[in-house]
């Protein structure tokens, strides 16, 4: 969230009018996706606009097999930038966020979470209320990067990891700028502020 707020205040950039578009999701529980004209339309972009759109829908890498090929399909060129996180730290993440959100009980242990996730896939999710299971199979990487590999060149990958975001922005604004060619002079990465901090609600 904190990248996708930085970048869009680059004037080159065409942010989504909501940062988790979703638009390739239901494809992860076989549903087809809208119209390709609506997931367009989810950018202020005119038609002589120089402008490159993107968006920020982190459940797409959980079905690289599935969304990547779609992905492609549509928008050939486009660039993947993929942030990765500790696997454990990001369970433990995933497990405060969706207890925080009310998606799994809020008295759940952390070891309970773990064994209602462990076994579960993709081949599992059924519906989009699940996807909180994936929070095991999410953290297996390599699975994931091979799929995304298989569907783009290296050049539309890029990877970094969530302590580089953290402590060496400049890096990753950098490696961005340079991947779609976009004048990087004008973002200052020390503006990069941390967001989606995971609070509670007031009333449950």
């Amino acid at each position: 969230t904190a990248l996708f707020n930085f970048l869009s205040t680059h004037p080159e950039l065409a942010p989504s009018k909501i940062k988790e578009t979703n638009y390739f999701t239901p494809l992860l529980y076989g549903e087809p996706c809208p119209h390709i004209d609506q997931y367009n339309q989810l950018f202020e972009i005119s038609g002589a606009s120089k402008r490159i759109p993107f968006e920020a829908t982190p459940s797409y890498f959980l079905g690289g097999s599935i969304i990547a090929p779609e992905i492609r399909r549509h928008f050939p060129e486009s660039v993947m930038v993929i942030i990765l996180r500790d696997p454990v730290d990001k369970f433990i993440s995933s497990f405060n966020h969706y207890r925080t959100k009310l998606d799994i009980d809020s008295d759940i242990s952390l070891s309970a979470y773990y064994e209602r996730c462990k076994n579960f896939d993709l081949s599992q999710l059924g519906r989009l209320s699940d996807v909180y299971r994936l929070s095991v199979f999410e953290g297996h990487y390599l699975d994931r990067l091979k799929s995304w590999y298989s569907a783009f060149e290296d050049h539309h990958i890029l990877i970094y990891f969530y302590e580089d975001l953290l402590y060496f922005p400049e890096i990753v604004i950098t490696g961005i700028c340079n991947a779609l060619g976009i004048d990087k002079s004008i973002l200052n990465p020390d503006e990069i502020k941390k967001t989606n901090v995971s609070s509670g609600f007031r009333n449950a």
